[in-house]
């Protein structure tokens, strides 16, 4: 058990870093891409896609297939935070003398759930703005 304890840490504490670093690397290649006149997800020219079938995801221009694969992955998402705050509300109810703490995850899935629509509705408005100002390389 000793043995694993320092492979434990170093994953626990990489797995952010990691994370962060791949996040980072996706935006800044959706970007680039609505930035050349393509869908931000699968590269597919705006030349060859309809007007109607472009959509806002996140503050990023994609297409309709790409669209919905992103909504139904976004549930998914919502779903996996709520299921931990569920997980973690029951491991602290049969903590003892614990009760108190209950509001903690509840309050930061809630907390979460709300900043992420928000983060997601400010980044469509300002790509809004983009758009409006001829920024994108759009037919």
């Amino acid at each position: 058990m000793e043995t694993l304890f320092p492979a434990f840490v170093v994953t626990v504490l990489c797995s952010p870093v990691g994370l962060g670093l791949w996040c980072a690397y996706r935006w800044r290649q959706m970007r680039r891409r609505n930035a050349r006149g393509q869908c931000a997800l699968c590269g597919a020219s705006w030349t060859t896609t309809p007007q109607e079938d472009r959509f806002l995801i996140q503050g990023r221009l994609a297409c309709r297939g790409c669209a919905i694969a992103a909504r139904g992955r976004i549930l998914r998402q919502f779903a996996l935070l709520g299921g931990a705050g569920v997980l973690a509300a029951t491991l602290i109810l049969r903590a003892p003398a614990s009760v108190l703490l209950l509001a903690l995850p509840a309050s930061s899935v809630i907390g979460g759930g709300i900043g992420a629509l928000q983060l997601m509705k400010r980044a469509n408005r300002r790509t809004l703005q983009k758009l409006r100002a001829g920024e994108f390389g759009l037919p």
